[in-house]
């Protein structure tokens, strides 16, 4: 008898051993998802939402299928600080072209970059000086009413800073003005006129002999 006794005392014990490790999970394996931290993001992970672009200036068009980077100031008017999406270049065999598509009316454009109106630059450069990260309050910060209302108006008026100009009608082809630090910049109106707009020492658009009014 107690030799039995001994022999069933033996196997529970087994038992329980057995029991207990199958339900004690090792301390090193274990883990509780609740509690668990959330790992951090690879460093080269894309952000949650792109910056927003906008145009960094007054730009014209007469096709939106195809005009110049050279901004022809004639047409219809895409204003600064319009937000844009899908900015690209895709080269042809003619010339390449700079694209984008307005994010209000979702209406794609097609910009022409003819090289030799842009020395030293690429279509890709270009494309840094046409979009920003700046909406229009942003480009115009700092800027008088009289700029602020020329710029929308699209038009270059008496006493406007360089940067005013700049948001007002782009940057003048490189070809005739090859620095910004240059008193005059050269614009084309259209294939056959171009413009001078004069600065003074203190950087503020002037008036030429000719003009008889304030805008330029």
């Amino acid at each position: 008898m107690k030799a039995w006794s001994v022999h069933l005392f033996c196997v529970g014990m087994i038992l329980v051993c057995v029991a207990g490790c199958g339900t004690t999970p090792d301390k090193e394996t274990q883990q509780t998802p609740s509690t668990q931290n959330p790992q951090p993001a690879a460093p080269n992970a894309p952000a949650a939402s792109p910056e927003k672009l906008y145009t960094a200036y007054n730009m014209w068009f007469e096709n939106s299928e195809n005009f110049l980077a050279i901004n022809y100031k004639k047409g219809m008017l895409i204003p600064a600080g319009t937000e844009v999406s899908n900015v690209g270049v895709a080269s042809t065999k003619r010339t390449p072209m700079i694209a984008f598509t307005t994010v209000k009316n979702g209406q794609t454009f097609n910009v022409g970059f003819v090289a030799k109106y842009h020395p030293g630059l690429s279509a890709q450069d270009y494309v840094k000086k046409m979009f920003t990260g700046k909406n229009f309050e942003a480009l115009t910060a700092g800027m008088t009413q009289n700029e602020v209302k020329a710029i929308k108006e699209g038009r270059l008026v008496i006493g406007m800073s360089k940067a005013a100009v700049l948001v007002a009608y782009g940057y003048p082809p490189e070809h005739r003005t090859p620095s910004l630090s240059s008193n005059t910049w050269i614009y084309w109106i259209d294939r056959f006129r171009n413009k001078a707009i004069l600065f003074d020492e203190n950087g503020r658009t002037c008036k030429p002999a000719v003009a008889t009014t304030d805008e330029l």
